[in-house]
């Protein structure tokens, strides 16, 4: 009779198959031999096997691991001070102090609307303004510690290709589909204006158009780039 006596598995493996839901290199399955276990036979049920110190320890690890990562955050903000602008002898000065006025103010600096601001471009659709308040109460948090919608104010409307249909476009000073609806130009009511589907129709057909045969030049072709039309050669 053998003295040697069988563990089992250890309390990391316990914790690792628990955490992971993976089996461990020394879990028990792998090292009892197929068919019902000496134990269960002996007792006439399949016994409950758990390691009470494996269970309690898992929550203890998750509290450890997450203060662990708070500190190594906390320290990698603080140390690196990120947003901020690095400052040396080769440093532009202007740059730099651009750099520290706060964000709302240097994204209203582009514009393609606001006739006062510094830089008359449009503006990339990722720079817009931000509410930076939470629960109504102004916060000097920065924007890259989380995510704020964009500010009601100083943002220019985003157009996209979607909205420049005839039937979409709203003009942003004044709110009418310009292409779309039936309207006067000027006071006097002496000029009107009608939608561009109706124009189209009226001029089909009018207009003259270019009449050239197709050779048989692939670059000469009639294709969508020249509207159909072939370029004539001699």
């Amino acid at each position: 009779m053998s003295n040697t006596h069988d563990t089992g598995p250890s309390r990391w493996s316990v914790i690792y198959e628990a955490m992971t839901g993976a089996t461990s290199a020394h879990s028990e399955h792998h090292e009892d031999a197929p068919g019902t276990h000496p134990d269960s036979l002996k007792a006439g049920h399949e016994p409950d096997r758990f390691d009470t110190t494996g269970i309690i320890a898992v929550p203890f690890l998750v509290v450890i691991v997450t203060g662990a990562v708070y500190v190594l955050v906390t320290f990698l903000f603080s140390h690196f001070n990120f947003g901020q602008a690095i400052k040396d002898s080769s440093t532009n000065l202007q740059a730099a102090a651009e750099q520290d006025r706060p964000y709302n103010e240097r994204v209203s600096r582009i514009s393609s609307s606001d006739p006062h601001a510094a830089i008359q471009e449009p503006r990339l659709e990722q720079m817009q303004s931000i509410d930076t308040s939470r629960g109504g109460k102004p916060t000097d948090d920065p924007p890259f510690l989380r995510s704020f919608p964009k500010s009601d104010n100083g943002n220019t409307t985003l157009v996209t290709p979607q909205d420049l249909y005839p039937d979409r476009y709203v003009d942003p000073t004044t709110g009418t589909k310009l292409l779309a609806e039936y309207a006067y130009v000027n006071k006097e009511k002496t000029v009107a204006r009608i939608p561009v589907g109706e124009a189209i129709k009226m001029l089909a057909g009018k207009l003259p158009a270019k009449k050239s045969a197709p050779n048989s030049s692939t670059t000469n072709n009639p294709k969508h780039s020249n509207g159909g039309q072939a370029i004539e050669t001699k």
